[in-house]
């Protein structure tokens, strides 16, 4: 641990090992909610340097995925995922950045912020990629026990965004930038390890955001925190979560994304109403994509 960290509290060793019993019993799913929908999966971590802090030291600085495509708009199937800083970056422990199991994760030192720019690369031709269509979700967006709220702050490169509550997501819209910031202390033991189910609380904590009609061609953001004791962390992934991610209720049951009733949580649409149609925000599934 770097900082006046503690261990146990977001982005530690013990919140790790927690999400992930929780990521064994989301495999027990035998389909994926999400297929159809626009879907980039980070499938492997091949350089994880951000800021040139390691653990893969000697390598240039940034994070590298390898990633699969589905209906995004694009022939090929594979590509790159690179993250990189824009501004100062001070990690708070390391070990906790890169890939856990489906998601991105980027930790940092409570009271700082760093920019981070993400963009998707074509390993044979060299050359950056537009995705014509997608989406990315920010998830663990909370706060410290001190109320230490964490940010993320994105340019508008979005035409929809959909949180999961309202009242545990703050947002702040501007011209072009929009803020999430997150309200509800907690120690880090409820971070997603895989896409397909998410419990209530992992979505009141997420915002997924639409790519815009032009498309993709780099995800501009800032992460940042009020100052605190507790580590900082956010995780990250190109997927419609909100929308197409099963919800494993505390009793057990498992709920479709849009099932009514139940206690199931609801994405709500640019933080207006519920979303019920989603054909008239542009969502499409399946071959109705290219239609």
């Amino acid at each position: 641990l770097c900082g006046n960290a503690l261990p146990g509290l977001s982005g530690g060793p013990a919140a790790a090992a927690a999400s992930k019993t929780s990521a064994k019993a989301g495999r027990r799913l035998m389909a994926d909610p999400c297929a159809g929908f626009p879907s980039i999966k980070i499938e492997k971590m091949l350089v994880n340097n951000l800021g040139g802090y390691g653990p893969d030291v000697g390598k240039p600085p940034g994070m590298v995925f390898e990633v699969s495509m589905s209906n995004v708009g694009l022939t090929q199937t594979k590509a790159h995922l690179k993250v990189n800083t824009f501004t100062g970056y001070v990690p708070n422990w390391v070990p906790s950045n890169g890939l856990h199991t489906e998601w991105a994760a980027v930790n940092w030192k409570p009271g700082t912020t760093v920019g981070l720019v993400a963009n998707f690369w074509d390993p044979e031709t060299k050359k950056n990629l537009t995705i014509p269509r997608g989406y990315m979700t920010f998830s663990d967006v909370d706060a410290g026990l001190r109320d230490e709220e964490e940010f993320v702050t994105v340019s508008n490169f979005f035409s929809n965004y959909y949180v999961g509550d309202k009242t545990m997501m703050r947002t702040e819209e501007h011209i072009l930038t929009t803020t999430f910031w997150g309200t509800d202390g907690e120690l880090g033991l409820d971070n997603p390890e895989i896409n397909a189910v998410l419990t209530p609380v992992q979505k009141k904590k997420s915002v997924t955001l639409q790519f815009g009609p032009e498309g993709l061609q780099a995800a501009v953001f800032k992460l940042g925190s009020d100052k605190g004791h507790s580590a900082r962390e956010i995780r990250f992934g190109f997927e419609a979560s909100l929308l197409c991610s099963k919800t494993r209720m505390p009793n057990g049951r498992i709920l479709d994304a849009m099932e009514l009733g139940q206690g199931n949580i609801f994405p709500v649409a640019n933080g207006k109403e519920a979303v019920k149609d989603l054909k008239s925000l542009g969502v499409c599934v399946g071959a109705e994509c290219d239609s």
